[in-house]
């Protein structure tokens, strides 16, 4: 199955509406707004990225093979160049990717999109 038949087959959004926190641990937490019940956890801003993306897959029972075989992948918006630039030069964080930056420091707490990457 390619990615456009599996993404038309389970009618996955292109956008998802994401209420991020910060628990008092350092995680995150990630509730899905659109979708009732919908929420994961994670310690990292990659690990949630990958949680968020997994519970949409799951919500639309898209099966784990299927969604191996196409790669989707969830994650937020790239924020435009100079508010990214003010970002690194303020906060820069070696551990944490430039484009994961963004979710990191606008927690504990955000509320935003995760767009289909791919």
């Amino acid at each position: 199955m390619d990615l456009k038949s599996l993404l038309d087959k389970y009618k996955l959004p292109d956008t998802v509406q994401v209420e991020i926190s910060r628990n008092e641990k350092g995680g995150f937490f990630a509730k899905l707004v659109d979708f009732p019940g919908c929420f994961t956890v994670a310690d990292s801003p990659l690990e949630l990225i990958q949680n968020v993306t997994d519970a949409i897959l799951t919500y639309f029972e898209v099966p784990r093979e299927d969604a191996l075989k196409c790669n989707v992948l969830y994650g937020p918006p790239m924020p435009d160049f100079s508010e990214l630039e003010r970002m690194i030069i303020n906060r820069r964080s070696p551990s944490i990717p430039s484009q994961l930056q963004f979710l990191y420091y606008m927690a504990p707490h955000h509320y935003g999109n995760f767009t289909r990457i791919r």
